[in-house]
């Protein structure tokens, strides 16, 4: 599950996803309410929103066969990436993102002890297809694997890894001067050799132990 080495960002596209999006405060869903996750869940879409995504989280590496062809397609048909990249990937999908049935978003991502932080966090990532940019999909996104991602880790003894891990670009790093974006609760944690933003939350049930993660 870990990888070694410091996520670098595959497509400007891809980040400028996660930070446009992570910016708006035009909705309002019920994702921060603590729940049990279960696997491969749809939430349910209120009667009445046209604009609320249907959100389906995977749990680390078990995404199904299904869900991984469909992640590969969807990638291909944005030119998001080459097929050997897409296909790699596909195994580190966390949530599909469904509009009128259509996927237009994917997050991913995988365990890695950042070089910056020293500790081990989930590198996540998303790509919102063009069509569907600037419309607050990603931040809906990035908290609903959030969630999922909490309850999967903390149900481990030693926890794989601590909380999220986003990496920004300088480019677009600027855009946004808050230590912590109010709608997702990412906090500024320092900036990487390559200039990139850190920006972290932390899972809450995991504790430091005698001064130590």
């Amino acid at each position: 599950l870990c990888q070694s080495g410091v996520h670098q960002v595959d497509s400007l596209c891809e980040s400028n996803a996660v930070f446009e999006n992570c910016c708006r405060a035009d909705w309002l869903t019920t994702l921060h309410c603590r729940r049990p996750v279960i696997e491969n869940e749809s939430l349910p879409k209120p009667v009445g929103d046209t604009t609320l995504l249907d959100l389906r989280f995977f749990a680390p590496q078990s995404i199904t066969e299904e869900a991984r062809a469909a992640s590969v397609k969807f990638w291909l048909g944005e030119s998001a990436m080459p097929h050997e990249i897409a296909a790699q990937r596909a195994s580190q999908v966390i949530c599909h993102g469904m509009f009128d049935n259509q996927l237009i978003g994917i997050a991913s991502g995988y365990v890695n002890v950042s070089e910056s932080l020293k500790q081990p966090y989930f590198q996540y990532r998303t790509f919102i297809s063009n069509a569907h940019r600037h419309q607050g999909h990603a931040s809906k996104m990035l908290l609903r694997s959030f969630e999922g991602l909490s309850d999967f880790f903390c149900r481990q003894e030693n926890p794989a890894a601590i909380g999220v891990l986003l990496e920004i670009p300088p480019t677009l790093a600027p855009l946004n001067d808050h230590l912590v974006w109010p709608e997702t609760q990412f906090h500024f944690a320092g900036v990487a050799d390559g200039g990139s933003h850190l920006r972290v939350r932390y899972f809450e049930q995991v504790k430091m132990k005698g001064g130590k993660v």
